[in-house]
């Protein structure tokens, strides 16, 4: 069963302005049905029917609680429309039909079984008569259940419900041994129903016995008068007074939160544990989530005039309480992450050299790394990484001497320009930690190798020297490889954006330990003019200890 359009005849051409308006909402619920915004369209739908009730309307409003997985209202709502609309066509019964039948397969009963005779029944806030009350369906799931009788400590539980099953809850009332009087007034003396924590117990002037402690309690009146929830406080052996005033409530809302069981409050008075539906003023409104365990919510809305709002509020556990301890779920993680490479220098005595004119570039680079490891409750976690790394560096002007050969008899002096660039895959392992949520602070410390190669791209301008011509040396290279072990410390900050994804950065130090000394080695002779060769000399590239710093950006997934 789909979204449709009403019928033609469903407003007749000599239309009031309430049909006017209902239909409009129509129209609103079926572009917002196009969007699969199966709350806004179920609030539209609802509006429509109350202005100027269609079988369409109903049969929509319908739909969209079977999309927003509310089986059993969405099943009561069809059941409405057979008794309301007898006179509906064939084939449409003929749906209607079918759908009660698979709207049946995800419902489960709850029986509500309590010693105390005339209690009331809550169910997700929804009044179901007195003790004995009839089996009670409900959609598969988590839901409250309340029992209360004055002058009884009230009964709450919260249960799961398979499809299918029937869930016996033994509501036990023990009977109040310390109370206080509530006294709730209208303030102009109107007659208003007075309904306290959830519950509906009677009308005003009311005057009954509750356990001590804070209430919640508001007046519904007639049409949309009524009062938004107010906090009463109860004392032991005391009569507290409330008074109340009836003014308009022009918009609706509903607030769902996950866990079912979490406290709700609305404008700072708490609403209760669980779903709640009720009428609110029209204008900004404040609503808080909260339950022992998990990361508190707000959420700020806007109600305007004529309204009916959803709110889900779902809590994320909070990873930090004690109540989880070691069950909280280890997981995968995957982290991809770049970065820059900074050093003060190289070391070795091609860039020590470097004195007088000759100027020098600080080395500079970039990183690329994945991680995957995984990750113990409590933070502690352990990952192999590998990467890519390549940092250059440009000496100019260096001082230079050439040896010319076979007998080493002649020596040219001049300059040369060198660029020398680490290149190395990184392999290795690392053990961290972590603490706090949203916001994660922590670090970790890897070991590992570099292995690629450190190489000099060198060209030189050699001056005549005596019975020796002058002559360039063009670019040549050496390009000896390295295997070298480190050891990296890094402290980061991350920013979780969901469950499964974080946006970290961390500054990482590499201290390198040189296996063997990469050198220059003369494997590229310079052919000279004069002679024929000559050699610039062995000269080390890389010292035995280099230290990088490498700011570093991570996106991790957890799995």
């Amino acid at each position: 069963m789909a979204v449709s359009f009403a019928p033609a005849t469903a407003w007749s051409a000599k239309d009031d302005p309430q049909k006017a308006e209902a239909r409009t909402h129509f129209e609103r619920g079926v572009a917002l049905s196009e969007s699969m915004a199966w709350d806004g369209a179920l609030a539209e739908f609802s509006r429509a029917n109350d202005l100027y009730p269609t079988r369409g309307a109903t049969k929509n409003a319908a739909v969209c609680l079977r999309k927003l997985r509310r089986m059993d209202e969405a099943l009561d709502l069809l059941q409405a429309m057979i008794v309301r609309y007898p006179e509906m066509p064939v084939e449409d019964r003929w749906v209607i039909d079918r759908e009660l039948k698979e709207l049946e397969a995800f419902l489960g009963f709850i029986d509500v079984q309590s010693p105390e005779l005339g209690a009331q029944v809550l169910v997700d806030g929804r009044a179901f008569g007195t003790s004995p009350v009839a089996l009670i369906r409900v959609t598969g799931g988590s839901h409250m259940v309340r029992v209360y009788k004055e002058g009884y400590l009230p009964f709450e539980v919260r249960i799961e419900v398979a499809s299918g099953q029937r869930k016996v809850v033994k509501a036990a009332l023990p009977p109040l041994t310390e109370s206080g009087e509530l006294s709730v007034l209208e303030a102009s003396g109107k007659e208003a129903a007075v309904v306290v924590d959830g519950t509906l117990l009677g009308k005003t002037p009311w005057t009954g016995r509750l356990a001590p402690g804070d209430h919640t309690v508001s007046l519904r009146g007639t049409g949309s008068l009524g009062t938004q929830p107010a906090t009463a406080p109860v004392r032991r052996a005391q009569t507290s007074t409330l008074r109340l005033a009836l003014e308009p409530l022009d918009a609706e809302l509903r607030v769902d939160p996950n866990p079912r069981d979490a406290s709700v409050a609305l404008d700072g008075v708490v609403l209760g544990r669980g779903l709640w539906e009720g009428r609110v003023r029209t204008g900004p409104h404040k609503l808080d989530a909260a339950k022992s365990g998990f990361l508190p919510v707000t959420r700020a809305l806007n109600s305007s005039k004529g309204s009916r709002t959803v709110q889900a509020l779902s809590l994320e556990r909070d990873p930090n309480s004690s109540l989880w301890g070691d069950l909280r779920r280890p997981r995968f993680v995957l982290e991809a992450r770049v970065g820059v490479l900074l050093t003060s220098t190289f070391g070795g005595t091609v860039e020590s050299g470097c004195e007088g004119a000759c100027e020098r570039s600080l080395p500079f680079g970039q990183r690329v790394a994945l991680r995957a490891g995984y990750e113990l409750p409590r933070g502690l976690g352990f990952s192999l990484d590998v990467g890519y790394l390549r940092i250059r560096q440009a000496l100019t002007g260096r001082p230079v001497t050439l040896q010319e050969w076979p007998n080493g008899v002649r020596q040219s002096l001049g300059t040369a320009d060198d660029e020398l660039e680490l290149r190395a895959a990184m392999l290795g392992a690392s053990a961290g930690f972590r603490f706090g949520t949203g916001w994660v602070w922590g670090g970790r410390l890897g070991v590992g190798a570099l292995v690629g190669s450190m190489s000099d791209v060198r060209k030189a301008d050699i001056p005549a020297n005596g019975a020796t011509a002058g002559y360039a040396v063009g670019n040549i290279e050496e390009a000896p490889g390295i295997v070298n072990a480190y050891v990296s410390p890094e402290l980061f900050v991350a920013r979780e954006l969901s469950r499964t994804f974080e946006l970290r950065f961390g500054v990482e130090l590499l201290a390198c330990i040189a296996t063997h000394t990469p050198s220059w080695k003369d494997k590229s002779d310079v052919v000279t003019p004069a002679i024929g060769f000559a050699r610039f000399g062995e000269q080390t590239l890389l010292g035995g200890a280099t230290f990088l710093i490498s700011p570093m950006l991570s996106l991790g997934a957890s799995l």
